[in-house]
């Protein structure tokens, strides 16, 4: 059931909180705020759903230092070996898109995107079907798009972007558009948690906040549908797996892919979760969100 069900608050009451939740949208301090605003517009008001997540692609603001524990530890349920439990610090502030890329979005790169049909509802579902040279082209085009000088652009012309393309940490010091890397991903992700999911210790609640094994009929879902973790991202569990600009560090033809997808266990989708795809793979499931470095305060 629909938690606080609009049918049963008066209208003025429901008049008076979307016009609330509205100003949030527009006005509110934290992304946070801010999306669990545009979360309970999409789900009282069905009709007003695609201006909440509108076509211009909206951004979390991470400040550094920031620092963390990233992996699992030894005692966490369907851990893997691969999962390192160690503390991180992020020394660049950086911005991550609160919503993965939609179809509707990526067309706009390529007029036939060539999403996965069999289990893409529509356009505001995410664009699958994207291999990880995909992913940077769209981002280099963005850069290109916007008039970013050539020093600030992270990929190379789309020309050049081809299988031994060799990504660096160096890249990560131009401000264009680029994937999270890994070690952001993962920050944005747990929110300030240690847990397996953001959500705590037990997946029960994953259906509010992820489309998955459990609840996805096999299908991708529009993005933005359901609750965002606590910085305010949506979807960062299920619906696509997402590329991330770090490559798997004992082969580096490998990159990684994060979040699960809509076919997903939860075991899965949690926050150490880490899956490795040859760069030119594209499935129905992989997909991505985007971020830029933030320029060094003078």
């Amino acid at each position: 059931a629909e938690p606080f069900a609009n049918a049963s608050v008066p209208v003025r009451d429901r008049n008076r909180l979307m016009e609330l939740a509205r100003q949030h949208v527009q006005k509110g301090n934290h992304q946070g705020e801010r999306s669990a605003a545009q979360w309970l517009i999409s789900r009282w008001l069905p009709d007003e759903q695609d201006d909440s997540v509108p076509d211009d692609i909206q951004f979390l603001t991470i400040q550094a230092p920031v620092e963390f524990m990233m992996g699992s530890p030894q005692s966490e349920r369907y851990r893997e070996k691969h999962e390192t439990h160690r503390l991180v610090t992020i020394q660049r502030s950086f911005q991550i898109s609160t919503h993965e890329i939609t179809v509707a979005q990526f067309r706009r790169f390529r007029q036939r995107p060539r999403p996965a049909r069999e289990v893409t509802t529509g356009d505001n579902c995410p664009m699958g079907n994207v291999s990880f040279l995909n992913a940077i082209r769209f981002c280099r085009w963005l850069g290109d798009q916007a008039g970013l000088d050539e020093s600030e652009q992270v990929y190379p012309p789309i020309s050049e972007i081809k299988e031994n393309l060799v990504i660096t940490d160096e890249m990560l010091l131009r401000t264009g558009y680029r994937l999270p890397t890994e070690m952001e991903w993962e920050f944005a992700c747990r929110a300030g948690t240690a847990t397996p999911w953001f959500i705590g210790t037990e997946p029960k609640d994953l259906s509010a906040f992820a489309w998955y094994s459990h609840n996805s009929d096999a299908l991708l879902s529009p993005v933005g549908q359901l609750a965002p973790n606590p910085l305010g991202l949506f979807d960062i569990y299920g619906n696509v797996g997402e590329w991330c600009h770090s490559f798997r560090p004992e082969n580096i033809t490998n990159q990684l892919l994060r979040g699960g997808g809509y076919h997903s266990l939860p075991g899965r989708l949690r926050s150490a979760q880490r899956y490795f795809f040859e760069p030119n793979n594209a499935l129905s499931f992989t997909g991505f969100r985007i971020a830029r470095t933030l320029p060094r305060e003078k």
